[in-house]
């Protein structure tokens, strides 16, 4: 009904409908230095009218409004631009990657430069050159010796810091492994928190930038693909999931909680078994569970049973050390 009271009811819902957005506003500014936060708008609609039209209230003129109210507090987010985002994010994670040990290898071989080991090759082939034009003084055996000492050191250098660099990229590895499954339990732990938070009828703003942010970061470390389910929770997977052994679990989140998901687990050991022939019949593969040092897993033996297995078995060793990252439930 209308009345005096009803106009001040009208007023008052304004007041706190515009107090709120303001709210709404203020915690955009408060956040404006967020990383992955997104900017939220409040979204305002009319309350109910008096008078809407029954078998018991006479036409009258028109529907007498009561005020507004706030319907939603929504985020200002392109999904669209967020997957074109993740797409390019992992194509540049993979170069970055690629450009970071590439570069350790440009500078440990020091081409094109005078200390370069063309450089030194150079010379051990310069000094044999003036040995054969005069073998019998002993200056020029004494250079050949010198020059083939120098070449040994350098190739020994050389080896001994590309080694290092391949140490010091298993460790990357190491370390990303426990990196990516960190953000994967996190995504897995806000996607139960959404869930609950939609279905008391609420809107989880925050935490769903949260959950991009870390969805940002994880692809820029392999492509995924993203499954929108309802509640506002996501399904996620690599985007290959072809090599994923026959009957694994390709989800690495999903929403229903306390279903099996997968992780990653690093290979840290692969050992030869061989047999009398010195051919390798077995390789033993110890590993760590999603990259923690304090969780070693069960050791796994891939046996070769026949000839043409025991023939591949140097190029499988060689994938799977190259590789070192273990597809595991």
């Amino acid at each position: 009904m209308s009345g005096l009271f009803a106009t001040f009811n009208v007023a008052k819902r304004g007041l706190f409908a515009q107090q709120k957005a303001i709210d709404v506003t203020t915690h955009n500014i408060a956040n404006a230095n967020t990383e992955g936060y997104s900017r939220q708008r409040a979204m305002m609609e009319t309350t109910t009218p008096f008078s809407m039209p029954s078998v018991n209230n006479a036409i009258g003129p028109g529907q007498l409004g009561t005020g507004v109210q706030i319907s939603i507090i929504q985020r200002v987010r392109d999904e669209f631009l967020d997957y074109q985002f993740r797409n390019e994010s992992s194509t540049m994670g993979m170069y970055e990657a690629r450009d970071r040990f590439l570069s350790e290898i440009e500078s440990v071989f020091n081409e094109p430069s005078d200390k370069g080991l063309s450089t030194v090759i150079g010379k051990f082939f310069d000094s044999w050159q003036e040995l054969s034009k005069q073998a019998e003084t002993s200056n020029a055996r004494t250079v050949v010796a010198q020059q083939a000492n120098a070449l040994a050191n350098e190739l020994n250098h050389t080896y001994n810091q590309l080694q290092k660099i391949r140490s010091n990229t298993q460790m990357v590895i190491k370390d990303t492994v426990f990196q990516v499954n960190n953000y994967l339990d996190q995504i897995d732990s806000l996607n139960q928190q959404i869930m609950n938070v939609k279905i008391s009828g609420q809107e989880p703003n925050d935490l769903m930038d949260k959950r991009d942010l870390l969805v940002d970061k994880l692809s820029s470390e392999f492509n995924i693909d993203i499954k929108k389910k309802n509640f506002y929770t996501v399904d996620l997977n690599p985007t290959d999931v072809e090599t994923i052994p026959e009957g694994g679990e390709k989800l690495l989140v999903r929403k229903e909680p306390n279903y099996a998901v997968s992780r990653f687990s690093y290979i840290n050991g692969i050992e030869e078994i061989k047999n009398d022939e010195g051919k390798i019949t077995a390789l033993k593969v110890s590993y760590l569970k999603e990259g923690d040092s304090n969780k070693p897993g069960k050791e796994i033996l891939i046996n070769f049973n026949t000839p043409i297995e025991q023939g591949k078995a140097k190029e499988i060793k060689r994938h799977i050390d190259e590789c070192r990252v273990m597809w595991a439930e």
